[in-house]
């Protein structure tokens, strides 16, 4: 089953809306479900990933020394992306039905994603 339209990502401190999926609004990115494109400021989206739905564990990572972000599906690592923002950042996840529902984890649990080994790469 896929989700109907569901945004995982980053926006900014200012981020007001409550309306908007992460990526439509400024000083924010957003990997969306329903079309697998990344929306980066505005909402016209790139090709980005492949779809999601039910039962995959997305991830979504800043790579702050390269000015990046990248997401993960099921442990695998998408392409990264550009994104720079004087903000500080939040993460934030969106739903366009109410009866949606996601498990989150800020690292309380082991990531799927190999964070440890990707940071240990980048930092040599």
């Amino acid at each position: 089953i896929y989700l109907y339209r569901i945004g995982i990502g980053f926006v900014g401190k200012d981020l007001v809306s409550l309306n908007k999926i992460p990526g439509w609004e400024p000083n924010s990115i957003g990997y969306h479900s329903d079309d697998g494109n990344i929306f980066i400021s505005k909402n016209i989206g790139d090709k980005y990933g492949p779809q999601y739905k039910d039962k995959d564990i997305i991830g979504c990572c800043i790579d702050y020394i390269n000015k990046t972000v990248f997401f993960t599906k099921n442990g695998e690592k998408l392409k990264s992306v550009e994104f720079f923002s004087t903000e500080e950042l939040f993460p934030a996840v969106s739903f366009r039905k109410k009866d949606q529902e996601i498990r989150l984890n800020f690292g309380e649990r082991d990531f799927i994603f190999d964070i440890r080994t990707y940071i240990n790469e980048k930092t040599k």
